[in-house]
């Protein structure tokens, strides 16, 4: 379940979340957008700074234009250096949700070698901590 505020947030946007699920503390969602399809979208960490080591910077920025320069994928560095994820997905909001699921896991495993190497480069204090939140605790 979503947390409400999110929701409405992304309604506004013409964007809606279908679900929500995390993999090695990283919180994922998949969001279906009325003109881009339905997508696979993460934050999955903070970019590291000069100051946690030059070559761990410029290894993580190569990983990050790696997956640029992938099909499909989207990744971009916010103003506080959050670093997010965002995998096409197959689908339309038409397709059972057995579908919708499938497609989510498939843009996973595709996702996994890239983001595992990701997490494993960062530093615990630079990692991001899922936010899931069901309505009920909301």
């Amino acid at each position: 379940m979503l947390d409400p505020r999110s929701g409405a947030a992304e309604a506004a946007g013409g964007r809606s979340t279908l679900f929500q699920f995390a993999y090695r503390s990283v919180s994922f969602r998949v969001v279906l957008a009325a003109r881009d399809g339905a997508s696979l979208q993460a934050e999955v960490g903070t970019l590291p700074f000069t100051v946690d080591g030059g070559t761990l910077r410029h290894d993580m920025l190569t990983l990050l234009d790696r997956a640029r320069r992938t099909a499909g994928y989207h990744v971009a560095i916010a103003r506080d250096h959050g670093i997010s994820l965002s995998v096409a997905l197959s689908v339309d909001g038409t397709m059972p949700p057995a579908s919708i699921l499938a497609a989510a896991l498939e843009g996973l495993a595709d996702a996994k070698p890239w983001l595992d190497h990701v997490l494993t480069l960062l530093p615990a204090h630079l990692r991001r901590f899922p936010e899931i939140r069901s309505q009920d605790a909301a």
